[in-house]
């Protein structure tokens, strides 16, 4: 009998932790907020609040209107600051290969060797470091 009621709560368990998972993992991953155009965005939250505040269609044609724009503008300035994001980095890249070119103008070729070992060790040291992170996140 205990038995009985250990393997029925065990799978129970099993499945609820499964379609937990599952639902979690379709909200984060396949309906993202981020991933939507203007007029989605607008839409969705012009359906919400229909649904909330029970709005006429008057009235909700009248904020799709209003919240449209607005949308636009927020996806504008969005990829704007990913372009200026994306040429900073592409400048401290350059930065960061000229200050490595000057460096080994000066070092020999053991110190080089031995430069390049280090560098790479700090960068697998680096990427275990993240990877352990991320690891962590998906839990």
């Amino acid at each position: 009998m205990i038995n009985k009621t250990f393997v029925t709560a065990s799978l129970i368990l099993l499945v609820s932790l499964f379609t937990t998972d599952a639902a979690f993992s379709q909200r984060h991953r396949g309906d993202r907020w981020s991933d939507k155009t203007p007029e989605e965005r607008a839409t969705q939250r012009v359906e919400r609040m229909k649904q909330n505040l029970d709005l006429s269609e008057t009235q909700a044609s009248q904020i799709y209107d209003i919240l449209l724009p607005h949308f636009r503008e927020v996806e504008a300035k969005r990829n704007e600051m990913k372009t200026e994001r994306d040429k900073r980095r592409d400048e401290m890249k350059s930065k960061r290969e000229e200050l490595k070119t000057k460096i080994d103008a000066v070092l020999t070729d053991e110190q080089k060797d031995k430069i390049e070992k280090l560098r790479s060790e700090k960068m697998n040291k680096e990427r275990n470091r993240m990877d352990r992170k991320h690891r962590m996140r998906d839990w």
